[in-house]
Parts: structure tokens; C-alpha cells; sequence
């Protein structure tokens, strides 16, 4: 509650040099589940180290990390800053953070560090909204590209179809037609209803 009150150039910048912390070296080579799940393509188990989807499990099960805190600690700030003050989180996505997202593990955390705030986004700065599901997007697009597995991809379209659904409704349309054709077969069809295109179901093996 303090920290929001301060200067945000001196205090609120080592807190967004953490996030770009965690992303460069945290979860640079990482993969995360809060579970064992099944590899989308050979249907074998695929077991990784680390979830920060539950910070009270993680710290009860005295595993919780640096990425946990970090996380952790963004939420608290922005939860107690101004409509004024979360207005430059856009900005901050474009030029520290979506620069270094290359992997699914990167685009989890950021997912889970902005979700709490989209209905405070919707309700106050719907342009805010906008661009940052945009960025979501894009980031999406990039990842999709660079990774060449992506495990978890039931939970990404759970919760683009939840941003939807939820805030942003058809507001964003144009953009997002053109992100998903870009995007592999599996993450099409599994979107398919974002802009009502049809495609065509093939088999995974």
C-alpha cells in the first residue's frame, strides 16, 4: 500500500526489473503444470518441476520460488494502485516484458500475473483491455512460432476464450482473425468459435 504512493520511476521500476528477472532467467528454460499432463502429441506423460498456479499450496508445501514471490508482490501493487497508476501496464507489456517471452512457460506467468486485473480493466479502462488481450495475442502468435511443443494448451484457450467471454467480448475481432490462422492446427481448432471460422478436425498421433 505504501509502495504505491511512492514515485513510480524509483520504486515501482525495481518491481518490474523482478518480473523481467524472472522471465530471463527463472523461466527461460522452464515448462510449468500444476500437474502431470499428457504431451499433446505423443500422449505420454509429461512431467515437470515447477506450478505457480497456487501460491498458498506452493508456500504450505514450503516449495514456493523467487518467480512465486515476484508474482506475489506485482499483485499486491497493483491491486492497491490507482486506475491511473495500471494504466501504464500496457506499456510496460510492449517494451520490458513481451520482449522477453519466447517460451509456454513465460506466457503462463505473464498470463497469470495480468488476469486478476482484466475485470478492473473492463469496468474502468476498457482501451487498457484492448491492448493488452492484443498483446496477450501476439505473444501468443510468437510462442506458438518459437516453441516447438506447447503442453498446455487447453489451459491458454480456457482462458482466451474466458477473456472473451468474460470482458472483451467481440471488441477485439478484427485483430484476433488475424492472429489465428497464423497459429498451428491444434490451437485453430480449439479457438475455432473466437471468430466463428470453420476448421477442419484432423487426427493427432
Amino acid at each position: 500500500l505504501y509502495v504505491t504512493s511512492f514515485p513510480q520511476e524509483a520504486y515501482w521500476t525495481v518491481i518490474y526489473d523482478k518480473i523481467c528477472e524472472v522471465l530471463q532467467n527463472d523461466l527461460q528454460s522452464k515448462d510449468v503444470s500444476p500437474s502431470p499432463i499428457i504431451h499433446e502429441e505423443t500422449f505420454r506423460p509429461a512431467m515437470f518441476p515447477y506450478s505457480f498456479f497456487d501460491f498458498e499450496t506452493n508456500v504450505a508445501m514450503h516449495s514456493e520460488t523467487h518467480a512465486d514471490y515476484v508474482m506475489a508482490l506485482t499483485h499486491a501493487l497493483w491491486h492497491h494502485a490507482s486506475i491511473g497508476q495500471l494504466t501504464l501496464v500496457p506499456q510496460l507489456l510492449r517494451s520490458r516484458i513481451s520482449p522477453l517471452v519466447g517460451n509456454e512457460a513465460q506466457f503462463l506467468y505473464l498470463c497469470r500475473l495480468v488476469g486478476p486485473f482484466l475485470q478492473r480493466f473492463q469496468q474502468e479502462r476498457t482501451r487498457c483491455l484492448q491492448e493488452v488481450v492484443i498483446e496477450l495475442y501476439h505473444l501468443l502468435e510468437k510462442i506458438d512460432k518459437e516453441a516447438q511443443h506447447l503442453y498446455h494448451i487447453d489451459i491458454i484457450c480456457d482462458f482466451m476464450y474466458h477473456i472473451k467471454y468474460m470482458f472483451v467480448g467481440d471488441l477485439i475481432r478484427e485483430q484476433v482473425q488475424k492472429v489465428i490462422p497464423m497459429l498451428r492446427h491444434s490451437l485453430q481448432v480449439r479457438l475455432r468459435f473466437m471468430t466463428q471460422t470453420s476448421v477442419k478436425r484432423e487426427e493427432t498421433t
